[in-house]
């Protein structure tokens, strides 16, 4: 199925295939709901992304890039990347479900359910909302497989809106 979001089309699929992050957390295999695109950097499986706007130099509009709560155009998360893809090439990111989650280190065992902010660092996720003027607080989800070794665990999608910091 194809949608069209912010005016730019969508391959939308579902996966039984969830995790492979951090593992443990709760047995079954998630569902996942997942949508493709093109990126416009190089993009990690794990990475938190969002589409690019008209008007951001040196980017395309509608492609996919990694999302940072440092501005508030790249603060419009719009899933998890759950491929890899170099710049112009295919990627497929979770909208929905779990999904392995990049986050600066390891969480431990004890944040499994902690609310995850998307990170000032550009990609990556947090288990601190981000401070200070100018930054956007998003929440993304929750945490669902940590283990204190993977520093890509699985989080529960429940991606809001910014809210921007004065």
């Amino acid at each position: 199925m194809s949608v069209i979001a912010n005016g730019y089309p969508f391959a939308l699929g579902a996966s039984s295939s969830g995790g492979g992050g951090g593992g443990g957390g709760g047995g079954g295999t998630p569902t996942q709901v997942q949508a493709s695109g093109t990126a416009d950097e190089t993009i990690a499986a794990g990475d938190v992304v969002r589409l690019a706007l008209n008007g951001e130099a040196g980017l395309t509009a509608g492609r996919i890039v990694k999302a940072t709560a440092s501005t508030v155009n790249g603060s419009e998360v719009i899933g998890i990347a759950s491929s890899s893809a170099s710049q112009g090439g295919a990627l497929t990111f979770i909208v929905a479900g779990a999904a392995p989650t990049k986050f600066g280190s390891a969480p431990a065992t004890t944040t499994n359910g902690s609310i995850v902010y998307l990170d000032t660092t550009i990609g990556q996720a947090s288990l601190t909302a981000p401070s200070g003027a100018g930054t956007s607080i998003v929440r993304i989800g929750k945490v669902f497989g940590a283990n204190g070794i993977a520093a890509t665990p699985d989080i529960i999608l429940n991606i809001q809106t910014p809210v921007l910091q004065g």
